[in-house]
Protein backbone atom coordinates (compact mmCIF):
# COMPACT_ATOMS: atom_id res chain seq x y z
CA UNK A 1 0.00 0.00 0.00
CA UNK A 2 3.21 2.36 0.90
CA UNK A 3 4.32 1.88 -2.69
CA UNK A 4 1.39 2.57 -4.72
CA UNK A 5 0.79 5.44 -2.33
CA UNK A 6 4.13 6.57 -3.13
CA UNK A 7 3.98 6.08 -6.78
CA UNK A 8 0.73 8.33 -6.60
CA UNK A 9 2.11 10.90 -5.13
CA UNK A 10 5.16 10.85 -7.37
CA UNK A 11 2.92 11.04 -10.39
CA UNK A 12 1.21 14.38 -8.85
CA UNK A 13 4.32 15.75 -8.03
CA UNK A 14 5.40 14.89 -11.72
CA UNK A 15 2.25 16.42 -13.29
CA UNK A 16 2.07 19.72 -11.12
CA UNK A 17 6.07 19.78 -10.97
CA UNK A 18 5.20 21.07 -7.39
CA UNK A 19 2.54 20.67 -4.27
CA UNK A 20 1.91 21.02 -0.80
CA UNK A 21 1.73 19.04 1.82
CA UNK A 22 -2.20 19.77 2.37
CA UNK A 23 -2.91 19.30 -1.49
CA UNK A 24 -1.62 15.89 -1.08
CA UNK A 25 -3.36 14.80 1.35
CA UNK A 26 -6.63 16.40 0.50
CA UNK A 27 -6.23 14.65 -3.02
CA UNK A 28 -5.31 10.88 -1.65
CA UNK A 29 -6.77 11.34 1.35
CA UNK A 30 -4.10 10.60 3.29
CA UNK A 31 -3.15 12.32 6.79
CA UNK A 32 -0.99 15.14 6.66
CA UNK A 33 2.13 13.12 8.55
CA UNK A 34 2.02 10.30 6.38
CA UNK A 35 2.61 12.29 3.06
CA UNK A 36 5.44 14.14 5.11
CA UNK A 37 6.68 10.65 5.44
CA UNK A 38 6.36 9.55 1.98
CA UNK A 39 8.04 12.47 1.07
CA UNK A 40 11.01 11.94 3.06
CA UNK A 41 11.50 8.68 1.88
CA UNK A 42 10.94 10.23 -2.00
CA UNK A 43 13.50 12.37 -1.04
CA UNK A 44 15.93 10.08 0.27
CA UNK A 45 15.19 8.63 -2.83
CA UNK A 46 16.51 11.00 -5.11
CA UNK A 47 13.31 11.48 -6.71
CA UNK A 48 11.54 14.36 -5.42
CA UNK A 49 13.25 17.71 -3.46
CA UNK A 50 11.15 18.70 -0.44
CA UNK A 51 10.78 22.16 0.65
CA UNK A 52 8.75 24.00 3.62
CA UNK A 53 5.25 22.60 3.08
CA UNK A 54 5.99 20.39 0.22
CA UNK A 55 7.68 19.38 -2.95
CA UNK A 56 9.27 20.03 -5.87
CA UNK A 57 9.79 17.27 -8.76
CA UNK A 58 13.47 17.28 -10.35
CA UNK A 59 14.17 15.32 -13.38
CA UNK A 60 16.28 12.22 -13.33
CA UNK A 61 19.10 13.80 -15.09
CA UNK A 62 19.95 16.23 -12.42
CA UNK A 63 20.21 13.21 -9.68
CA UNK A 64 21.75 10.52 -12.08
CA UNK A 65 25.40 11.41 -12.55
CA UNK A 66 26.79 10.31 -16.32
CA UNK A 67 26.39 6.89 -17.02
CA UNK A 68 30.17 6.47 -18.07
CA UNK A 69 31.14 8.90 -14.74
CA UNK A 70 29.14 6.21 -12.52
CA UNK A 71 30.94 3.58 -14.16
CA UNK A 72 34.25 4.65 -13.91
CA UNK A 73 34.07 6.11 -10.88
CA UNK A 74 36.02 4.15 -7.75
CA UNK A 75 32.66 3.99 -5.60
CA UNK A 76 32.08 0.00 -5.38
CA UNK A 77 34.76 -0.39 -8.32
CA UNK A 78 36.47 -3.54 -7.18
CA UNK A 79 33.41 -4.81 -5.74
CA UNK A 80 31.57 -4.32 -9.09
CA UNK A 81 34.76 -6.32 -10.76
CA UNK A 82 34.86 -9.16 -8.18
CA UNK A 83 31.22 -10.01 -8.26
CA UNK A 84 31.16 -10.37 -12.14
CA UNK A 85 34.22 -12.49 -11.91
CA UNK A 86 32.62 -14.93 -10.13
CA UNK A 87 30.02 -14.73 -13.41
CA UNK A 88 32.57 -16.95 -15.03
CA UNK A 89 30.80 -19.89 -13.07
CA UNK A 90 27.73 -19.98 -15.11
CA UNK A 91 29.08 -18.68 -19.11
CA UNK A 92 29.94 -21.39 -21.67
CA UNK A 93 30.81 -21.15 -25.51
CA UNK A 94 27.89 -20.47 -28.06
CA UNK A 95 25.37 -19.47 -25.05
CA UNK A 96 22.79 -16.74 -25.67
CA UNK A 97 22.37 -14.06 -23.05
CA UNK A 98 21.00 -11.06 -21.92
CA UNK A 99 22.68 -8.38 -19.91
CA UNK A 100 21.31 -5.49 -18.75
CA UNK A 101 22.66 -1.62 -18.92
CA UNK A 102 24.01 -1.10 -15.73
CA UNK A 103 27.40 -0.16 -14.80
CA UNK A 104 27.99 -3.44 -12.81
CA UNK A 105 26.72 -5.78 -15.39
CA UNK A 106 29.61 -3.10 -17.86
CA UNK A 107 32.34 -4.89 -16.03
CA UNK A 108 31.08 -7.94 -17.75
CA UNK A 109 32.97 -7.20 -20.71
CA UNK A 110 35.97 -9.02 -19.50
CA UNK A 111 34.15 -12.54 -18.67
CA UNK A 112 32.56 -12.18 -21.73
CA UNK A 113 35.55 -11.48 -24.05
CA UNK A 114 36.90 -14.98 -23.39
CA UNK A 115 33.96 -16.94 -24.74
CA UNK A 116 33.42 -18.20 -28.32
CA UNK A 117 30.00 -18.21 -30.20
CA UNK A 118 28.16 -16.24 -27.94
CA UNK A 119 25.38 -13.88 -28.58
CA UNK A 120 24.21 -10.85 -26.07
CA UNK A 121 21.51 -9.24 -26.05
CA UNK A 122 21.51 -5.83 -24.36
CA UNK A 123 19.62 -2.77 -23.68
CA UNK A 124 23.37 -0.64 -23.08
CA UNK A 125 24.90 0.77 -25.32
CA UNK A 126 28.36 1.41 -23.83
CA UNK A 127 28.61 -2.99 -23.43
CA UNK A 128 27.15 -3.06 -26.79
CA UNK A 129 30.24 -0.78 -27.93
CA UNK A 130 32.78 -2.42 -26.24
CA UNK A 131 31.64 -5.83 -27.15
CA UNK A 132 31.64 -5.15 -31.16
CA UNK A 133 34.75 -2.84 -31.37
CA UNK A 134 37.04 -5.48 -29.12
CA UNK A 135 35.64 -8.94 -29.59
CA UNK A 136 33.44 -11.66 -32.04
CA UNK A 137 30.67 -11.51 -29.83
CA UNK A 138 27.13 -11.46 -31.82
CA UNK A 139 25.84 -8.31 -30.58
CA UNK A 140 21.97 -7.45 -30.54
CA UNK A 141 20.82 -3.87 -29.09
CA UNK A 142 17.27 -3.52 -27.83
CA UNK A 143 14.95 -1.19 -29.57
CA UNK A 144 13.32 1.49 -27.96
CA UNK A 145 14.07 4.68 -26.45
CA UNK A 146 17.12 5.95 -25.60
CA UNK A 147 17.72 7.47 -22.65
CA UNK A 148 19.74 10.96 -22.16
CA UNK A 149 22.79 11.03 -20.55
CA UNK A 150 22.13 7.41 -19.43
CA UNK A 151 23.48 4.92 -22.33
CA UNK A 152 20.72 3.00 -22.15
CA UNK A 153 17.22 1.88 -24.34
CA UNK A 154 14.08 1.18 -21.86
CA UNK A 155 10.40 1.57 -21.83
CA UNK A 156 7.58 0.13 -23.13
CA UNK A 157 9.17 -0.31 -26.67
CA UNK A 158 11.92 -2.30 -25.21
CA UNK A 159 9.92 -4.21 -23.47
CA UNK A 160 7.95 -5.52 -25.93
CA UNK A 161 10.79 -6.17 -27.87
CA UNK A 162 12.87 -7.99 -25.38
CA UNK A 163 9.74 -10.44 -25.07
CA UNK A 164 10.54 -11.50 -28.52
CA UNK A 165 14.21 -13.14 -27.25
CA UNK A 166 14.63 -16.34 -25.37
CA UNK A 167 18.02 -16.70 -23.75
CA UNK A 168 20.47 -19.12 -21.58
CA UNK A 169 20.98 -16.48 -19.00
CA UNK A 170 19.94 -13.14 -17.94
CA UNK A 171 22.49 -10.72 -16.05
CA UNK A 172 21.34 -8.04 -14.23
CA UNK A 173 21.88 -5.41 -11.45
CA UNK A 174 19.53 -3.22 -9.15
CA UNK A 175 19.18 -0.04 -7.37
CA UNK A 176 17.99 -1.78 -4.43
CA UNK A 177 17.38 -5.46 -2.82
CA UNK A 178 15.13 -5.43 0.17
CA UNK A 179 12.76 -8.36 1.70
CA UNK A 180 9.51 -6.48 0.36
CA UNK A 181 10.24 -5.80 -3.02
CA UNK A 182 13.01 -7.42 -3.82
CA UNK A 183 15.14 -5.94 -6.75
CA UNK A 184 13.97 -2.23 -7.49
CA UNK A 185 14.80 0.70 -9.53
CA UNK A 186 14.05 4.13 -9.86
CA UNK A 187 13.08 4.31 -13.37
CA UNK A 188 9.60 2.85 -14.50
CA UNK A 189 11.40 1.82 -18.09
CA UNK A 190 14.25 -0.15 -16.45
CA UNK A 191 12.13 -2.20 -14.05
CA UNK A 192 10.04 -3.17 -17.30
CA UNK A 193 13.37 -4.12 -18.85
CA UNK A 194 14.67 -6.21 -15.95
CA UNK A 195 11.24 -8.10 -15.94
CA UNK A 196 10.93 -9.01 -19.39
CA UNK A 197 14.54 -10.19 -19.87
CA UNK A 198 13.93 -12.49 -16.71
CA UNK A 199 10.88 -13.65 -18.15
CA UNK A 200 12.52 -14.75 -21.28
CA UNK A 201 15.68 -16.46 -19.35
CA UNK A 202 16.17 -19.79 -18.95
CA UNK A 203 18.41 -18.61 -15.45
CA UNK A 204 17.88 -15.30 -14.20
CA UNK A 205 21.23 -13.75 -12.20
CA UNK A 206 21.14 -11.01 -10.01
CA UNK A 207 24.28 -8.93 -9.48
CA UNK A 208 24.55 -6.83 -6.70
CA UNK A 209 27.22 -5.45 -4.05
CA UNK A 210 25.97 -5.04 -0.51
CA UNK A 211 25.32 -1.39 -1.06
CA UNK A 212 22.14 -2.23 -2.59
CA UNK A 213 21.22 -4.19 0.35
CA UNK A 214 17.68 -3.29 2.65
CA UNK A 215 16.99 -0.16 0.14
CA UNK A 216 13.79 -0.38 -1.64
CA UNK A 217 12.56 2.23 -4.89
CA UNK A 218 9.86 2.60 -6.47
CA UNK A 219 9.36 0.61 -9.21
CA UNK A 220 9.85 -3.61 -8.42
CA UNK A 221 11.96 -4.90 -11.38
CA UNK A 222 12.70 -8.47 -10.26
CA UNK A 223 10.85 -10.54 -7.48
CA UNK A 224 12.19 -13.36 -5.37
CA UNK A 225 10.42 -15.81 -7.62
CA UNK A 226 11.79 -14.41 -10.38
CA UNK A 227 16.14 -14.35 -9.44
CA UNK A 228 17.83 -17.92 -9.41
CA UNK A 229 21.38 -16.61 -8.31
CA UNK A 230 22.14 -13.54 -6.24
CA UNK A 231 26.42 -12.74 -6.63
CA UNK A 232 27.40 -10.31 -4.39
CA UNK A 233 30.41 -8.81 -1.92
CA UNK A 234 29.26 -9.89 1.34
CA UNK A 235 26.39 -11.86 2.48
CA UNK A 236 23.09 -10.85 3.26
CA UNK A 237 21.46 -11.03 6.72
CA UNK A 238 18.42 -10.48 8.38
CA UNK A 239 15.04 -10.27 6.63
CA UNK A 240 17.16 -10.24 3.43
CA UNK A 241 18.88 -13.14 4.00
CA UNK A 242 15.82 -15.02 5.01
CA UNK A 243 13.39 -14.10 2.14
CA UNK A 244 16.53 -15.47 -0.04
CA UNK A 245 16.84 -18.49 1.78
CA UNK A 246 12.84 -19.12 1.57
CA UNK A 247 13.09 -18.75 -2.24
CA UNK A 248 15.89 -21.32 -2.75
CA UNK A 249 18.11 -18.35 -3.80
CA UNK A 250 21.13 -19.61 -4.12
CA UNK A 251 24.05 -16.95 -3.13
CA UNK A 252 27.40 -16.42 -4.06
CA UNK A 253 30.12 -14.30 -2.63
CA UNK A 254 33.43 -13.53 -3.87
CA UNK A 255 36.43 -14.10 -1.89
Amino acid sequence: MSQERRREILSQIKTKKMISVSALSESLNYSESTIRRDLKKLDMDGLIRRTRGGAIFIQESAIEPLYMEKALSLENKNQKKEITRLADLFLADDQTIFVDSSSTCLYLFEQLKKYAGLTVITNGLALAYFLAEKTDVNVIVIGGKVVSKRLTINGTEAYENIKSHSTDLAFVSCRGLDSIAGASEISEGEAYVKKACSQGSRQTILLADSSKFDKGYLYASLSFENIDVLITDQLPTGSLKEKLETNDIEILQNQ
